[in-house]
């Protein structure tokens, strides 16, 4: 069986989109799901890394507001995770998801490997489309933050 295809959209928000958010909004995002226990962690923290944190609360910064819609306009997809990694985090590791998903990288930079031996590195302002059930392995090049779309 053929492996769906992984879509890549170079500069895909338009930076006037994303320009303006900054790490100040990035850890308000953070503070406010944590306030209202909508957050985790991609893996359970070990010595020496951070977990990836994830964000799962609907609640946004209008600055994120321009970035949402225009997914919401292409995709119809309405529910928004954020990621959250910094220099040496764990993310989820090698693992697909049960629904397609659309991401956009905010800040930093971050790399997704497919087992198909594609690799795909998001730039702030790049997309990704990942068919359910595809196979992939992000990882942190450095601080980054991602919101990571679906309509479930």
């Amino acid at each position: 069986m053929q492996q769906p295809s992984v879509k890549h959209f170079k500069q895909w928000i338009d930076e006037c989109f994303f320009s303006g958010v900054t790490w100040n909004d990035v850890i308000d995002k953070v503070n406010c799901d944590v306030l209202g226990g909508e957050w985790g962690y991609c893996e359970d923290p070990q010595e020496g890394f951070i977990p990836t944190i994830v964000c799962e609360g609907q609640g946004y910064s209008p600055i994120f507001k321009p970035i949402i819609d225009k997914v919401v306009d292409n995709f119809d997809y309405h529910r928004v995770h954020t990621y959250v990694s910094f220099a040496k985090s764990k993310t989820l590791g090698r693992h697909n998801d049960t629904m397609d998903v659309f991401i956009v990288n905010v800040l930093g930079t971050v790399k997704y490997e497919f087992d198909d031996g594609t690799e795909i590195t998001l730039e702030p302002g790049d997309g990704i489309h990942i068919p359910k059930e595809v196979y992939h392995n992000p990882s942190v090049i450095g601080p980054r933050c991602s919101l990571s779309f679906s309509k479930e």
